[in-house]
């Protein structure tokens, strides 16, 4: 992990601020990107390494804070095991809400081994507590899940790069398209996934990035293949 800090002359000066350990165990191969919270903590996500028993490791979700003398101190939110019911290997990024609970998604494990979407609580006596907001991988909600964009309401949007009703394959065998979804949180806590837009082949498949979210409540996708020319098209949502 590195900071740029612009020069007085010009330029840009570099700082490393975390390099991941040898043994693996506090993660490696930060796929995503890092954001904020309100204390100028940082957090990210890890594709392998932690603790659990697997050739690569299973993911983590770590915590980055400034020091005083200009150090920084890594903290393990969730270091995630292979059989969980979680899931196992990151490679997007985490939102907060504005109680300063963490939302993000895994790619592989769980249920159907395609992963799962969790939400991460600061616990008052320290710590990070993990619940399972949904379940990926029956097929018609999708699965490879991108990060989140959350709403005023506190629903969470995201796009899938597979999964969904239409098959975008090429050579005769399955391909699904791949889906434009919204998570929202039910009375009694349970979040309820539902399936704004099926991608397609014409229109545009694949979004290999995420959503983003306008104040009108549109939201916006850009797609790795499909479109007019057959190599990705920029699509809106509109409720």
């Amino acid at each position: 992990m590195f900071e740029l800090s612009p020069k007085a002359g010009g330029g840009w000066a570099e700082k490393v601020i975390h390099s991941f350990s040898g043994n693996g165990e506090d993660g490696y191969t930060p796929v995503a990107g890092l954001i904020f919270d309100s204390s100028g903590n940082l957090y990210g996500t890890t594709e392998g390494g932690g603790t659990c028993n697997f050739v690569f490791g299973c993911g983590t979700v770590f915590g980055l804070s400034p020091e005083q003398g200009g150090g920084w101190g890594e903290e393990i939110l969730i270091s995630f095991q292979r059989k969980g019911e979680v899931g196992k290997e990151l490679n997007t990024g985490l939102v907060f809400d504005t109680s300063g609970n963490l939302y993000g998604s895994t790619e592989t494990g769980s249920t159907y081994r395609l992963g799962s979407s969790f939400e991460l609580s600061p616990q008052a006596n320290g710590g990070w507590q993990g619940t399972v907001l949904h379940v990926w991988g029956n097929g018609d909600d999708g699965f490879g899940v991108s990060s989140f964009v959350r709403d005023t309401a506190g629903n969470l949007y995201g796009a899938t790069m597979g999964g969904g009703a239409n098959n975008c394959g090429t050579t005769g065998a399955p391909a699904p398209c791949g889906t434009v979804f919204k998570l929202s949180l039910a009375e009694g806590g349970s979040w309820t996934e539902t399936v704004l837009y099926n991608l397609n082949k014409a229109g545009g498949y694949f979004p290999e990035a995420g959503v983003i979210l306008d104040a009108s409540g549109n939201l916006y996708v850009s797609t790795w293949g499909g479109g007019a020319y057959g190599h990705g098209a920029v699509i809106e949502i509109t409720p």
